[in-house]
């Protein structure tokens, strides 16, 4: 998504033309569009490898999967006695 520079609305990246104010874009209002959607994934993928790193990296750790699936027994014997 990208904010309308006249309506500061959010619209579509690829957007040529405001939905909301129908102001039409440059190519290069809407090249800036491109560009502010590709940083924002790519925060999304940084941020996705950070968590999975500190998801292996806790799973790595002494006794953490043991304690994980004792945890998941206790749960699974609690819901099936109710």
């Amino acid at each position: 998504m990208k904010t309308c520079p006249y309506c500061r609305m959010r619209i579509s990246p690829k957007a040529v033309k405001c939905p909301f104010c129908q102001t039409e874009f440059s190519s290069e209002e809407v090249s800036d569009g491109k560009r502010e959607n590709r940083k924002r994934t790519e925060r999304y993928l940084f941020l996705i490898l950070i968590a999975a790193g500190v998801g292996i990296w806790w799973l790595s750790q002494p006794g953490n999967v043991e304690s994980l699936a004792n945890y998941s027994a206790n749960h699974d014997a609690g819901a099936s006695a109710h």
